[in-house]
């Protein structure tokens, strides 16, 4: 695959369970590092297992063109899903062992951001930490087979800024940087992990490093999302961008429309468009507009095609109603009568 690329930073481990790893990283601030000290020799074995394993991010140019500008995820209460999506493809797993695959996301600095002037910028300190949350692969726990088979995606995945939010989504701070990390799990005999003598490996990718914001702040992100996005057809119109750059300065003297309802402009009727009631015909095409009347008392031809049309309207709606009424009284009547003579 040309978009698959080498590049993760590696940290493999026999010893605590991600959850542990996951605040211990977050204390320290250290991230892809490897531990040291002399395990045991069955932990030694099981670490050698680990670092043998590979992963590729997917789409790895795509990630560096957002990087290039410094990646914006959206937050909201209910969720939203990341995109570009994190799917990596993985090597150098044992066939024949069960593994569990599972993500977090940690604070990438102690910094708040802001966007002024086109650039982000430190406006601050971090807010306190929110406790971490782990998201496991829906295939976990799966063979190592099963995992090498094909890419694994991890699209499902949600970010919320919802502190309560009881859906498993991951909570994070918006106007904060974030770093993705992969966790690869050994699964133990009850097929689940978190024991002392867990074996995994965790992977980043400096290029997945993104801000969390409630909306997109540089209008560059905007594009690149618009034309990369297959879920954004609908707005990859001039039209569309130019109306997300004013959103950003709205005006009150131009108040914006949604494109799809916006009403086109007509020019004034011209004299020889009025014509009085008696030459009117009904002959020629209609034409959309306003309708209009002049001083003299004439019609235009839009505001006579506007009566006809309503009027037209309005006798089609009696027309039916009254065949519905005829139609309910016959069978009232009708049941009256089978009633009354049985």
């Amino acid at each position: 695959m040309a978009n698959l690329e080498f590049g993760s930073q590696q940290s493999c481990s026999g010893g605590n369970s991600p959850a542990m790893e996951f605040e211990k990283d977050k204390d320290s601030g250290h991230h892809g590092r490897c531990k040291t000290g002399s395990p045991p020799l069955q932990t030694q074995l099981s670490q050698q297992s680990m670092e043998g394993i590979k992963v590729y991010l997917h789409e790895r140019d795509l990630w560096a063109k957002f990087h290039d500008v410094t990646t914006e995820m959206i937050i909201t209460k209910a969720g939203r899903r990341m995109f570009p999506s994190y799917k990596v493809k993985v090597t150098g797993l044992n066939p024949k062992a069960k593994y569990i695959l599972l993500m977090d996301i940690i604070s990438a600095d102690e910094h708040r951001y802001k966007f002024a002037d086109n650039k982000w910028s430190i406006s601050g300190k971090a807010e306190p930490a929110i406790p971490g949350r782990l998201y496991v692969h829906p295939d976990s726990p799966a063979s190592g087979a099963h995992w090498m088979r094909q890419l694994v995606s991890f699209q499902k995945l949600k970010l919320t800024n919802n502190h309560l939010d009881p859906f498993g989504h991951i909570i994070l701070n918006s106007m904060h940087k974030y770093q993705p990390r992969l966790h690869i799990v050994k699964a133990d005999e009850r097929n689940s992990f978190g024991s002392s003598n867990t074996s995994f490996c965790t992977h980043s990718f400096p290029e997945t490093t993104f801000i969390a914001v409630t909306s997109y702040q540089n209008h560059t992100i905007t594009q690149l999302k618009i034309e990369n996005n297959p879920f954004a057809k609908g707005f990859r119109g001039n039209d569309d961008i130019e109306l997300h750059r004013m959103s950003r300065t709205p005006s009150k003297e131009y108040p914006l429309v949604p494109r799809s309802t916006a009403r086109q402009r007509v020019s004034p009727p011209s004299p020889d468009s009025c014509l009085s009631q008696a030459e009117y015909t009904l002959t020629q095409k209609p034409s959309p507009g306003y309708t209009c009347s002049d001083i003299s008392g004439t019609w235009c031809k839009t505001e006579v095609e506007f009566l006809c049309n309503n009027i037209l309207i309005i006798g089609m709606f009696y027309f039916h109603k009254c065949r519905f009424v005829k139609v309910a009284t016959s069978f009232v009547a009708f049941k009256q009568t089978k009633k009354n003579n049985p």
